[in-house]
This record gives structure tokens, C-alpha cells and sequence, in this order.
């Protein structure tokens, strides 16, 4: 995995008074996080004011804030070696996450004894991934199931999607095991190809083969993981476009910005809302305090809400026929 260098900036406690704080929340820079920060915290102090749970009321939190700019392993010293290390340590966001590996592995370098605080992990890639790598954790996955907006999609068109494309890398594979079982109950088949990884060259050469595959296996329909390496503009502009323009069908992503006025790509976008996903975790963190800070009481969780955005200009370009009634309930609509 690669771990990105960042550097840190501190905020008060949600209880200044407290000297030290039951939760550290590390929060990845950037607007979507911020926003599931705060419905976390938001959450927590309307639950602290009803609730009978001393636990609960006696928690305090503290935010740290991570950027890109660079490391300082210092900033996280109080978590490993400290005299009163969080009963809990909460990373919203890759960046967080990553950060939080790289801080761990340094001082269990210096120290093998370090305090191993449990860890929840949400709005980060690869939850299940970093649940297993950092140990003593839960989480809940960012992605939400392809399932959910594949049959979204087949209900959208009138039922006439019967066989998914997915294009991968290896760290995907157990979401797409995992989906293929769901779609497989759907009565929908799922073709899968692999992409080896390498240069940005040999990604764009494999994507156009495996993309060319699929057409030819005669699938309704592609569904695209969030993949950096997979989808960035490089491999917008030399692989996915130049063969969907010549024989579009439709693309299912899971980021809302590839489903736009100006863009012939994603017709449909499932995606999680910040805001439900800091609500949801607020709340399996409740039941983690409630079970004396065990974070092995709950799973690895999918996201129970989203926001889905459909692309009905470049369905009408494309002739493609879709459901009216349903497209009216959508979240977003581009025209």
C-alpha cells in the first residue's frame, strides 16, 4: 500500500476542559471529510445529551486535522507512548489512514511495547484492507456495493441489463467477489477482468484490451471501481473515452463528478453523502463504547445511505431508453 507523506494541524477539544480526550478523530483534509466530521460530532454531542450511559457522557473528542504537506510522526506521539493514550482512535479518510500507518509502524520500530488503541475507520478506500493491516479495528467500507447501483440501473432501463462488465486490480477483488455473489441472486452475471498493474502507459494499453473484451462478451452494461490508477484523467483521455465514443453503452461510477452535462461518460452515479456517513459511524461508535471500547463487537459495515445522480442528457444522446417514473424519485438529474 502507499502510504502518502502528510503533516497535521490540531483543533480544540469538543470538551476543552478535559486534559486529555477519550477519542482522537484524525480528519483527512478537504470539504467532504470536514462535513462527516461534523455530522460525527454533531451526532455525539446530541447522543451525550440524552443518554444514561456514563461512558458516553464522560467522552470527550479531539480532532486533528491531516494535509499532504509533509510527515511529523510527533504529532501522534501522545497516541503511542503517552501516559494516557485514547480509548479510542477514529480515522475519517485515506489520508488519515495512511498518515496513522505510518506514524504506528515508526514507533513500533523504536518501541515494540507502543499503546495499541482500537481504531474505527470510515470514508477511507479500502476499509477492509486497512482494518486487517492495522489491527485491533473496525470500519465501514466507503464503496457502496455495485449491486445496489447495478439493479438500480436495470430498473432504470426497463429491466434490460443482464451482464455487467467490471474492469480491476487486485486490491478489488474481494469487493468484486463479493458482488458477484449479490448480482448472481439479482439474476445478473458479472464479467470480470483483472488488470496487472504497471506504468501509466501499460494501464491505458490494458484498459482499452480489456474494454474491447467486454464489448465483445456483448455486456449491457460497465460498472467502474474507485480506482485512482484505473480512473484519472490520463486514462480518461487515452483509454475509456476513445472506446466508448466509438460504441457507447453505459458506464456506472462512483464518483459524481464523471456524471456530467459536458462529459460522455458516467450515466449513473451511486455515491455516499458525508453527512449520512459521519451519522452512521457516530452510531456504531455508541455501540463500541457501550461494549467497553471493543471494536471486535462490530463488522466491517457497508454505507446504509447514498446519493445517486443520473445522466439523462447522455442517455437521450445515445438512445438509450429509460424509466421516467423512476428517474423523477433520483437524487440528481443532468439534463
Amino acid at each position: 500500500m502507499l502510504l502518502i507523506p502528510i503533516s497535521y494541524a490540531e483543533s480544540a477539544c469538543v470538551d476543552s476542559q478535559q486534559q486529555s480526550s477519550n477519542i482522537v478523530v484524525l480528519v483527512t483534509d478537504g470539504e467532504f471529510f470536514e462535513e462527516s466530521y461534523n455530522a460525527f460530532k454533531a451526532e455525539f454531542i446530541g447522543h451525550k445529551r440524552v443518554s444514561n450511559n456514563t461512558l458516553i457522557k464522560n467522552t470527550t473528542i479531539k480532532k486533528m486535522l491531516v494535509t499532504q504537506q509533509h510527515q511529523e510522526y510527533k504529532a501522534l506521539e501522545s497516541i503511542f507512548t503517552g501516559t494516557t493514550p485514547p480509548k479510542l482512535v477514529v480515522i475519517i479518510g485515506n489520508e488519515a489512514a495512511n498518515f496513522y500507518t505510518n506514524s504506528k509502524r515508526y514507533y513500533t520500530n523504536r518501541n515494540p511495547n507502543i499503546h495499541k488503541s482500537p481504531v474505527y475507520i470510515f470514508g477511507s478506500l479500502y476499509a477492509d484492507e486497512l482494518v486487517s493491516l492495522i489491527g485491533n479495528a473496525a470500519g465501514m467500507r466507503y464503496e457502496i456495493p455495485a449491486v445496489t447501483s447495478i439493479t438500480l440501473l436495470r430498473a432504470l432501463m426497463h429491466n434490460n441489463v443482464n451482464s455487467v462488465g467490471i474492469i480491476y486490480r487486485v486490491w478489488a477483488q474481494e469487493f468484486v467477489r463479493r458482488n458477484e455473489g449479490y448480482l448472481q441472486q439479482e439474476g445478473v452475471k458479472l464479467n470480470t477482468i483483472q488488470v496487472a498493474n504497471g506504468t501509466p502507459n501499460d494501464i491505458d494499453r490494458s484498459i482499452r484490451l480489456a474494454l474491447k473484451a467486454l464489448f465483445q462478451q456483448q455486456v449491457d452494461a460497465i460498472f467502474i471501481v474507485n480506482d485512482n490508477i484505473l480512473l484519472n484523467p490520463q486514462t480518461l483521455a487515452n483509454a475509456w473515452l476513445p472506446i466508448l465514443s466509438n460504441q457507447y453503452i453505459p458506464v456506472i461510477v462512483n464518483v459524481p463528478n464523471l456524471v456530467a452535462a459536458d462529459l460522455d461518460f458516467g450515466l449513473l452515479s451511486v455515491y455516499p453523502t458525508a453527512k449520512k456517513l459521519g451519522y452512521q459511524a457516530a452510531e456504531i461508535v455508541f455501540e463500541i463504547i457501550n461494549n467497553n471500547w471493543d471494536v471486535s463487537v462490530v463488522d466491517v459495515q457497508e454505507p446504509i445511505s447514498s446519493t445517486v445522480k443520473f445522466n439523462k442528457k447522455l442517455a437521450v444522446k445515445n438512445q438509450i431508453e429509460f424509466n421516467k417514473d423512476i428517474m423523477v424519485e433520483l437524487d440528481l438529474v443532468v439534463d
